[in-house]
């Protein structure tokens, strides 16, 4: 998600080779191709017109259907308050501009990578409370209700998947 051709242009000339590239040219164009492709990670400009990277992330970081997504912001205000604060409403990353291409490429690797692990895990390990792991806030409550759920049914032998998923919406 990036407003400036030529900074979109070289991000995706050189994630072309190992990556499958959704472009979006500001915060609403970014969000609508988010909600409507659920990307595996997002990288966003923080100053661009109708929706900045802020709002983009804020809004991302706090919907169900897209709080899951690790965000990298880039951006060229370099205050350690925008980090801060890029960092307190959700981005994984903070990079500033101008920056190396390989720094972003690892940095990416790094988020999918760790997404992986975390995946083959909870596959592993089953069930968790949600306060032992780092999960947004979002999915935090959504979890915390499905493990109230399934206590406030532990005894009840006909309580399913089926109900589960009626309960949840």
């Amino acid at each position: 998600v990036e407003d400036n051709y030529d900074v979109r242009n070289y991000i995706r000339t050189n994630l072309d080779n190992g990556y499958r590239i959704i472009e979006a040219v500001d915060g609403e164009d970014g969000w609508n191709k988010s909600i409507n492709n659920i990307p595996d990670l997002i990288v966003s400009d923080v100053m661009m017109p109708k929706v900045d990277g802020f709002q983009l992330c804020s809004k991302l970081k706090t919907d169900s259907r897209t709080s899951h997504i690790p965000i990298i912001m880039l951006t060229a205000k370099a205050t350690i308050n925008d980090k801060i604060n890029g960092l307190e409403i959700g981005a994984d990353e903070y990079i500033m501009k101008p920056f190396d291409s390989s720094e972003l490429i690892a940095r990416i690797k790094n988020l999918l990578d760790q997404r992986k692990r975390l995946h083959k895990h909870f596959q592993k390990f089953g069930l968790f409370e949600p306060e032992e792991k780092v999960i947004t806030p979002v999915d935090q409550k959504f979890v915390e209700k499905v493990v109230a759920d399934i206590n406030k049914h532990i005894s009840d032998v006909s309580f399913g998947v089926e109900m589960l998923a009626d309960d949840m919406a």
